[in-house]
């Protein structure tokens, strides 16, 4: 069987992608091990504006694969005013993850919280709306349309990017 060991950072991350998502710089680190048909890791994603993801545990790789992943951190709303720059709206605050995924490749399921706190939207086209300190917990099930409208509804993604997402 065999094993080996990693440890990768990559500092000043930067794709197409990433940046036309608004993104800009990242900083990547993954730390882990293959052995006994399992990739284990801890991984961690960085950027601005109080970016700071967490990926840690096991995938399984052999028998159809199988998954056993948490996902912690915060991602700042205001990544999401790229998208809405053209309107001159914009977002504040932060969302909480606590997410993790477990299962089989073909069938994997969600659970845990994705909250906000001190959120804020400001948009002028819409008279002026203004929602200050906005606060919300959305529990997530295994459907991942769930998870879907819940992104959409708080405007971290279009309907179109989230029929990528479900492909």
């Amino acid at each position: 069987d065999p094993q080996a060991e990693f440890d990768l950072s990559w500092q000043g991350a930067s794709l197409a992608a990433t940046r036309n998502a608004g993104l800009g710089a990242l900083g990547i680190t993954a730390d882990g091990s293959y052995g006994e048909g399992a990739v284990t890791l801890t991984s961690q994603i960085s950027g601005a504006d109080g970016l700071a993801v967490t990926v840690g545990g096991s995938v399984q790789t052999g028998g159809g694969g199988n998954l056993d992943l948490d996902v912690d951190g915060t991602v700042p709303l205001s990544l999401g005013n790229i998208q809405l720059a053209e309107r001159g709206a914009a977002l504040s605050g932060a969302l909480t993850l606590d997410i993790s995924v477990i299962g089989p490749f073909s069938s994997p399921q969600y659970g845990g919280t994705i909250s906000s706190k001190g959120g804020g939207f400001v948009d002028p086209e819409t008279a002026d709306a203004r929602i200050d300190q906005w606060r919300e917990e959305s529990r997530l099930s295994e459907d991942e349309g769930k998870l879907a409208d819940w992104l959409i509804r708080q405007g971290a993604i279009t309907p179109f990017q989230a029929e990528t997402l479900l492909l």
